[in-house]
């Protein structure tokens, strides 16, 4: 199958058949160089769902700019009222950015600030801390990052003009430090926090503000375990309260991870002193991988982020949460670029990062080079039987030929649905399943 023809979409379906968990398409990219400002050097840090980017890029004098990107156009946003340089690490729906601020002489004290409506607002800092910064912001304007308090470094939680405190799980005295990396539209706050239990680790949190008073109290902080190590750190959280991070697996190797929550419950056992949790799984790494991170995911359960992997470097990466593929592998190999991390996906599958092309550090826009095929809905006549099961899609291109096929959720070997001599097909549809195929499985259509 040549390249330009090749497109999947790939669905997780987990009895009991209520429905489309995820979908992924694996497609063959086009990258889009995001450019600079006037420099060599830029970096997408967010995306939103109409496909603007933000991140930093270099200016002509050489300082850090904070861009906003759309339609082939790179804008610098500007900076806070005396400073000369920033960043913005996420964009909302409303196209209002978070990020941060500062002067290039004086690095040390940036600002955690606000870009919406045309002007940009300073944060502040909890205490009398020096600096801070900006990481997520969800749909209501709610934003999540790091700021120092004089004494130690805490994650914040900012809404409507005023900066929390979300503290430590149980740091003795409270003297130590968090940091707080995503947020989604229900307020929930996922970071790293100090732990106590009984020496010092470092462990992935999740925030729920319960009384919904936007104030850290007892209890409100959930520890999210790791997959044996003592250390590890959530980097996102989706809507559906899915979290992705990094987690070390013994004291030298470093997973990433996504935790996929049951009721309400993101750790099981829910005993924040152990390090099992039931939910999370380990995303792996690429073959020679010592570390891995997953920076994002989006509301199909899409991750994306990176892994080191044989022969040194970092490698951008994509996972449907059980195959972890370098992206590398579906882009077109003679575009000159190796993608080192993506950052970023939104829920039309677009992905951001930043990766190496002609010897400079650039900014990047990964879309699909193909039309796509997208999932319509599967149903069933029987509650967690397959027997009756109807498939539905639909694909955007012309004259196409589709395959279905399907693969055991412990299996990553991909097996046409029988009867197989019915394939390729090209009506959008599968209404005659047996109920002969494992009981859970993953299906996917391919299309060509």
């Amino acid at each position: 199958m040549s390249r330009c023809c090749r497109y999947v979409v790939l669905v997780s379906l987990i009895f009991s058949l209520s429905g489309v968990c995820r979908l992924l398409a694996e497609v063959v990219y086009e990258v889009v160089d995001l450019g600079a400002l006037g420099g060599t050097n830029s970096a997408a840090r967010g995306i939103n769902n109409q496909g603007q980017v933000v991140g930093w890029a270099q200016g002509a004098e050489g300082r850090t700019h904070a861009f906003f990107w759309e339609d082939g156009v790179m804008s610098d946003i500007g900076q806070l009222s005396g400073h000369d340089s920033a960043i913005a690490y996420d964009i909302n729906e409303a196209g209002h950015m978070a990020g941060r601020s500062w002067h290039s002489a004086t690095s040390a004290q940036y600002r955690a600030c606000l870009w919406a409506d045309g002007t940009v607002s300073n944060l502040g800092v909890l205490g009398v801390g020096a600096y801070s910064s900006a990481y997520s912001i969800n749909a209501h304007d709610q934003i999540t990052g790091i700021s120092d308090t004089g004494t130690v470094i805490r994650a914040f939680y900012w809404a409507e003009g005023t900066m929390h405190d979300l503290g430590t799980y149980n740091s003795s005295g409270g003297a130590n430090s968090s940091e707080g990396w995503g947020i989604n539209d229900f307020g929930q706050v996922v970071g790293i926090t100090h732990l106590w239990n009984p020496s010092a680790q470092w462990r992935p949190f999740l925030w729920i503000d319960e009384n919904t008073n936007g104030i850290r109290e007892r209890f409100e902080m959930k520890i999210l375990g790791t997959l044996g190590g003592l250390h590890g750190c959530a980097k996102a959280i989706n809507n559906i309260g899915q979290v992705v991070g990094h987690t070390y697996i013994d004291a030298s190797v470093r997973h990433a991870f996504v935790i996929n929550p049951e009721g309400f419950v993101w750790k099981d056992p829910e005993n924040f002193g152990t390090f099992t949790n039931h939910y999370m799984r380990d995303l792996g790494g690429l073959p020679g991988a010592t570390y891995s991170d997953a920076l994002a995911v989006n509301e199909a359960g899409v991750i994306v982020g990176f892994s080191d992997r044989t022969g040194g470097g970092n490698h951008a990466i994509i996972s449907d949460g059980y195959t972890m593929t370098d992206l590398n592998t579906l882009i077109d190999t003679n575009a000159g670029w190796e993608l080192t991390a993506a950052t970023d996906i939104n829920d039309s599958g677009l992905i951001v990062g930043y990766g190496v092309v002609t010897g400079a550090t650039r900014g990047f826009l990964l879309r699909p080079a193909t039309p796509l095929v997208r999932m319509v809905r599967m149903y069933t006549g029987r509650e967690g039987n397959m027997d009756g099961l109807t498939i539905v899609w639909e694909g955007s291109g012309s004259n196409l030929q589709y395959t279905l096929e399907y693969a055991e959720m412990t299996n990553s070997v991909w097996c046409a649905v029988p009867p197989s001599n019915q394939w390729p097909r090209t009506s959008a549809y599968w209404n005659t399943l047996s109920n002969t195929l494992p009981g859970v499985v993953r299906f996917r259509v391919r299309a060509q």
